[in-house]
């Protein structure tokens, strides 16, 4: 269905004859933490997706497979935190069972749904960080430029960077609170999101209100990204090698790791820094503070 012309209204199809838990079937364990109707906001998140992606890749679609995957990890992003033990083995994820089992997908989109359910959160933050700059983007800070690199590297690997900045507002939707949990949990998270968004100061007055504030929360992070000279940061070469490191610090075995943890990072708050300036602020750095 995914793969179909309209995924949003096979999925609405699917609900409204009431065969979602046939089709994105959960473990019978979980179906009464869950409710009867776990649907209705997994199949509201997808519409809103889709809606969102339509709005704002209107020059530059998204790839068949980037669509694919940014609409099932919003129809899953209410199941999130939801986890399958059997027979005392380690916790499975309720999505990789979705993926899996019930769907048949392969594992690696189970991954990549993972990967994305992880990195919204962090992208919402930094959405909020970066309206709340006086000066624009051209006042943003080091740390702030390091942690976008460092979600957009992740999913830059895997392909998965503008399904993330789709997926990261609609975290502010009551839709996307996580079911099958602690309530008290699922309000924290819930309204952690929600205040962490553009949408916190002023509730919506109507759908269309909301969807422009997301639209604009998916333009901010595409601007901070190439603000920032950080639109390949994933393909970047490091500007120190380990061997680098080595001979610059005298360190050995999983030190030169986190040395090199450090430099991706000088990398990331400066995309136009040089060698040598890298390896000044790290011998800088490696002198001023023995714990690094």
């Amino acid at each position: 269905m995914f793969k179909g012309p309209d995924p949003v209204r096979a999925v609405g199809d699917i609900q409204r004859l009431r065969l979602f838990p046939v089709v994105f079937a959960a473990p019978q364990p979980l179906r009464g933490a869950l409710g009867d109707d776990y649907g209705a906001p997994c199949s509201a998140l997808l519409a809103e997706a889709a809606a969102l992606i339509d709005s704002w890749r209107v020059e530059e679609p998204m790839a068949a497979d980037e669509r694919q995957l940014a609409l099932m990890a919003a129809l899953l992003l209410p199941l999130r935190a939801c986890e399958i033990v059997r027979d005392g083995k380690k916790p499975t994820a309720l999505t990789d069972h979705i993926i899996l089992d019930s769907i048949k997908w392969k594992r690696k989109h189970a991954e990549a749904i993972a990967a994305l359910h992880a990195a919204a959160p962090e992208l919402l933050r930094i959405t909020q960080s970066l309206q709340d700059l006086s000066g624009g983007l051209a006042g943003a800070g080091e740390e702030v430029k390091v942690q976008l690199g460092r979600v957009l590297r992740r999913l830059g690997k895997i392909g998965l960077v503008r399904p993330g900045i789709v997926l990261a507002p609609l975290l502010t939707l009551y839709e996307a609170a996580p079911l099958g949990v602690d309530p008290a949990v699922a309000y924290a998270e819930s309204a952690g999101a929600r205040s962490a968004s553009s949408e916190a100061p002023k509730i919506p007055s109507s759908a269309a209100e909301g969807r422009a504030a997301r639209l604009e929360s998916c333009r901010s992070l595409e601007a901070a990204m190439k603000a920032f000279g950080l639109s390949n940061c994933w393909n970047a070469k490091p500007l120190l090698s380990g061997k680098d490191v080595m001979g610059l610090l005298g360190l050995k075995g999983k030190e030169v790791g986190e040395a090199m943890e450090h430099v991706t990072d000088w990398q990331l708050g400066h995309p136009s820094g040089t060698s040598a300036e890298c390896q000044e602020w790290l011998r800088a750095k490696y002198e001023k503070s023995p714990e690094h």
